[in-house]
């Protein structure tokens, strides 16, 4: 007999765990650790960027300060006027574009309250766009919908 393959979690896609949906969110940062490197005199300074695209894995982000990969960070976010989002991961991809840097980043844990904060906040843009049904198909069988 073969080799069976696995089946992968709904929102898989290519390369990437979960699939990614562009936003516009800014959002501020704050530097935890990088390595051994001593950051007393920056730690607790919030440096501010802006999301242009987030999944349940992570996001992407645009800031104008240069932060290496590695770095660990707490970022909070507000999803909405009910919704903020507070949680740490760290720089996971670095690229200069134009006069800007941009980040990818990944979420060290994720609860689970917050990954129901970012998956109704997925759903809410994609239902402003009218492509609710689709998310939602892709959803089923995932852990955030509740039967």
């Amino acid at each position: 007999m073969g080799m069976e393959k696995q089946k992968k979690h709904p929102l898989e896609q290519e390369m990437r765990r979960y699939r990614r949906f562009r936003t516009r969110i800014p959002f501020k940062f704050y530097i935890i650790k990088y390595e051994n490197v001593n950051l007393t005199p920056i730690k607790g300074k919030a440096g501010e960027g802006i999301v242009t695209n987030l999944s349940l894995g992570g996001f992407e982000f645009a800031a104008d300060l240069h932060l290496p990969v590695g770095m660990e960070l707490r970022v909070d976010l507000v999803l909405s006027e009910d919704d903020r989002l507070q949680c740490r991961g760290r720089v996971s991809r670095f690229d200069r574009t134009s006069q800007r840097y941009s980040y990818g980043f990944v979420f060290a844990e994720l609860s689970a309250a917050n990954r129901e904060k970012i998956s109704t906040y997925i759903a809410g843009r994609l239902a402003l766009e009218g492509k609710i049904t689709s998310y939602l198909k892709n959803l089923r069988g995932s852990p955030l919908v509740r039967a």
